[in-house]
């Protein structure tokens, strides 16, 4: 028996003037899976993410977390839900330090015991295997140990699922392959990791399943086991590669018209 999906949408849709950028969605995620969405741009694939972290709303169709329906009015919200979203443009103070990061916004009253502070988000930069001290000013981290601040303020909010777009865009290799192993770790707990990505071949390797959307609308989901970079290709795109760029055949007929010694001709003076 499968058990229920930790996040669902039901014929989501979303509308802007002029636009519709979901065309009545409907796909689950599982609790403990990495599970990749994929498209083209315009595909909506970020608007979708962004519906169910609570930044924008959704026109019509239904969002359930644990089955139940939920109406997200804003980040908190979905945070109070258990979902995270890790942008690709980092949402960090610089001039702050990394603790002071991880609790912005939930400071609470009265005043600020910093060492208290710091000892708690030392113990959740451990959780993400971080190798900096929560003291650090986050302008001298790189953008590889941000992306880390993000994911630890993510999970000492309670999040189970955590939506990163585009994580490994600015990641050296072997920043990468620390991402990868983290978010196995995340998984292996039983949160739920949702990759927004265009590296087919990285989604392939490091997610369990992964969805497809093209022009607003959800085409399917797949096995990552079971499909390679060109079958996802032709998902997101809705026709083989072959058809894009059909082979050109050489031409066998009879020359009927030669151009030779142009450019010497041309500088000749007359």
């Amino acid at each position: 028996m499968r058990s229920m999906p930790r996040v669902e949408v039901r014929d989501l849709v979303k509308e802007y003037p002029g636009v519709r950028a979901l065309g009545g969605v409907s796909l689950s995620f599982e609790a403990g899976e990495v599970h990749g969405v994929i498209g083209e741009n315009g595909a909506g694939k970020s608007t979708l993410m962004k519906i169910l972290a609570g930044v924008e709303r959704g026109s019509s169709g239904d969002v359930l977390v644990g089955g139940v329906g939920v109406e997200f009015r804003g980040v908190q919200d979905a945070m109070r839900a258990g979902v995270a979203m890790i942008h690709q443009e980092l949402n960090l103070v610089d001039d702050l330090s990394v603790a002071e990061n991880l609790f912005l916004g939930r400071e609470g009253v009265g005043l600020i015991n910093r060492r208290a502070q710091e000892a708690e988000a030392g113990r959740w930069l451990q959780e993400v295997c971080a190798e900096f001290g929560a003291d650090r000013m986050v302008g001298s981290l790189s953008l590889a140990e941000k992306q880390l601040v993000e994911i630890a303020k993510a999970v000492s909010t309670g999040a189970e699922v955590l939506i990163m777009d585009e994580p490994t865009a600015v990641l050296s290799v072997r920043e990468k392959t620390a991402l990868f192993d983290l978010i196995r770790r995340l998984k292996g707990e039983g949160r739920t990791v949702i990759l927004i990505s265009h590296l087919l071949g990285e989604l392939i390797g490091n997610c369990d399943r992964i969805s497809v959307l093209r022009d607003g609308e959800f085409v399917g989901t797949v096995d990552a086991g079971a499909v390679d970079e060109s079958s996802l290709a032709a998902m997101m795109v809705g026709r083989e590669l072959g058809e894009m760029y059909p082979e050109i055949p050489e031409c066998g007929g009879e020359v009927v018209f030669e151009v030779g010694f142009f450019w010497e001709n041309l500088r000749r003076k007359p």
